[in-house]
């Protein structure tokens, strides 16, 4: 009955193929073969994934993993894993299929499968793509790029550099972008393939003119100053303390010299909380001050209300650093 299913299912006629496994699946269950047993499901999985009946196909696949898992037939409940992951894929289970791949990748790296193992990691940062998690998906693919080079495979290595442009497009590094762009290009055309050379070439197209629009914004942040003010927030996530003090100083002249009152509140608000953290508190006190008067003529009251609570928070941190030390220096 297998072979009868596998001669139906090799036409492409999967309904009456789909019914010779499920006979047999159900003769090697009676029977105890377990072996059986596990192929009769992995091919309803392919029957029914044929059939587009995608719920029905995760599910025999699901039941072959556990059985070949069961036998140790490690490399078919790798291959039964593929499948199911690119099935959660394609409907958008996009956790599950982590999940599954992760699964595989441990598999096949017992099997010591280093194709297996760049497909599974290439595979996994593609779903991290589609959960736009492009951070994530990054550090899979450039593990996929090293081991595509190591296999010295170059259409795996086109394909890795050409996910991660579109992940550093995604992150607005255009930079970065363009450079694994222009590198898939190449390997695309040392292989031949049309197709994604012209798609390669299309997304360099799209990064260039994103950066002019990206390159226009920038100048228009630095000309109006709020360029100073988003990059200091970026060097003090990153600790560099002392450049964000600079950024937030450029900042406010530009606003200065633009007449800008909630953009100058703003850079000295940044200044306070970083004045406060370097316990700096009569600077910190200063620049709070400063911005609650202007937000106070803007008629902002509620900027005013959210600077005069830091500011008495400054206060508070400031009265007791000086009675601290008071009480140091009495003892």
């Amino acid at each position: 009955m297998y072979l009868i299913g596998n001669l139906y299912n090799n036409r492409k006629q999967h309904q009456p193929a789909l019914e010779y496994y499920q006979q047999t699946a159900t003769l090697a269950e009676s029977l105890g073969q377990q072996q059986n047993l596990a192929n009769a499901q992995y091919m309803l999985g392919e029957c029914y994934r044929n059939l587009e009946q995608k719920e029905a196909a995760i599910s025999g696949y699901e039941q072959a993993v556990e059985l070949y898992l069961k036998l140790g037939i490690k490399d078919w409940a790798v291959k039964a894993l593929a499948s199911i992951g690119s099935l959660c894929r394609s409907l958008k289970r996009y956790e599950e299929a982590i999940q599954v791949q992760e699964q595989r990748l441990g598999l096949v790296r017992e099997l010591n499968d280093r194709v297996s193992e760049q497909s599974c990691l290439y595979s996994i940062g593609c779903i991290w793509n589609n959960r736009k998690e492009y951070q994530q998906a990054i550090e899979y693919l450039e593990q996929a790029l090293n081991l595509a080079i190591e296999l010295n495979d170059e259409n795996k290595r086109a394909n890795a550099y050409y996910m991660l442009a579109q992940c550093h497009k995604n992150l607005e590094k255009f930079k970065l972008a363009e450079d694994s762009a222009k590198s898939a290009k190449y390997l695309y055309q040392l292989i031949e393939n049309t197709e994604w050379v012209i798609n390669s070439q299309d997304l360099l197209h799209e990064l260039t003119a994103l950066t002019l629009i990206d390159e226009t914004k920038k100048q228009y942040k630095i000309a109006t100053g709020d360029y100073f003010i988003e990059e200091g927030i970026q060097l003090l996530k990153a600790k560099n303390t002392i450049t964000a003090i600079s950024m937030f100083e450029q900042g406010l002249n530009v606003y200065q010299e633009n007449r800008n009152p909630s953009g100058q509140a703003n850079a000295l608000g940044n200044l306070g909380s970083v004045y406060r953290e370097l316990r700096l508190f009569e600077k910190s006190v200063d620049c709070l001050s400063q911005a609650i008067t202007l937000e106070r003529e803007n008629k902002n009251r509620v900027m005013e209300a959210f600077y005069t609570s830091s500011l008495n928070c400054r206060r508070q941190s400031s009265n007791l650093k000086t009675k601290f030390d008071f009480k140091t220096r009495k003892n």
